[in-house]
């Protein structure tokens, strides 16, 4: 029963908050340009609704450029690995939305 808690704990606290500072590190390696910021200002600035999309093999940069948009939803895989991601981002004051192409997707968008 202990043993349980400790992994829990570690689960829940010590991978998502060690993974954060580790992807925060890494970010500061990153230059973000930004092509057409006029055009995303112009759109929010309506009120009307953004996509970003980022691959995995950029979810680094990702981090470092969603960081400076908020309120921002990201649709995160259903999978284990995808949990630890779904904490990471609560962590950031983002909304982590449970989908993906091939489990959930339509679900998640609509959210």
């Amino acid at each position: 029963m202990f043993k349980r808690k400790i992994l829990v704990f570690i689960y829940r606290y010590i991978i998502p908050y060690g993974g954060l500072v580790l992807v925060k590190m890494i970010s500061f390696t990153y230059r973000v340009r930004m092509v057409d910021a006029e055009n995303e200002s112009n759109i929010l600035n309506k009120g009307e609704s953004l996509i970003y999309a980022s691959w995995h093999q950029r979810f680094f940069p990702g981090i470092t450029f969603f960081t400076t948009r908020k309120p921002i939803a990201i649709m995160i895989s259903q999978s284990r690995d995808g949990e630890y991601i779904s904490r990471i981002v609560d962590i950031l004051g983002w909304l982590p939305v449970r989908g993906s192409s091939s489990r959930g997707g339509p679900e998640a968008i609509q959210n």
